[in-house]
């Protein structure tokens, strides 16, 4: 084997609150990459990412620089779904970015605070292998991540 660690994508906008939850994935061995704010596709390497976990409700695209939070884009009604991490994640499961380290079928944590049924059946019809509630404890994200991944970090133990 070859010793590489095993990688996860990031993608959340509230990378404030998220910091404890990076922190401890990095802790545990795994090779992390944050995505916050826009997705900046070329920060995306080329290797494979092993894992993404997506934030759901992020906004992907015509971001306010000055708006830390996107306040006023984070709630379900009147959301463009055009820029959120759903039409992000559909884009995902159709090849869109293969290119760029996601495959089509990435495994994928789905964070979520949105609480509307249509939305969440929207979510499960892109075939995620976990979908978590906002807010999670890191333990819970810990344990998915191990069980979607099949070890902590190094691949070669």
């Amino acid at each position: 084997m070859n010793g590489q660690k095993k990688s996860i994508l990031f993608i959340e906008d509230q990378k404030d609150a998220s910091e404890f939850h990076i922190e401890a994935l990095i802790d545990a061995g795994y090779d992390v990459t944050v995505t916050a704010k826009e997705i900046d596709i070329f920060k995306l390497r080329e290797k494979p990412f092993d894992l993404m976990i997506l934030d759901i409700m992020i906004k992907t695209k015509d971001c306010d620089e000055d708006d830390d939070m996107f306040e006023g884009n984070l709630h379900f009604d009147g959301v463009n779904w055009d820029e959120t991490g759903l039409e992000f994640f559909k884009r995902v499961r159709q090849e869109k970015y293969n290119e760029y380290g996601i495959p089509e079928d990435i495994p994928c944590i789905v964070a979520t605070a949105v609480g509307d049924v249509d939305v969440i059946e929207q979510i499960y019809k892109l075939n995620p292998k976990e979908v978590i509630g906002k807010p999670y404890k890191v333990d819970k994200l810990l344990k998915e991540v191990e069980s979607i991944l099949g070890s902590k970090g190094d691949i070669e133990k």
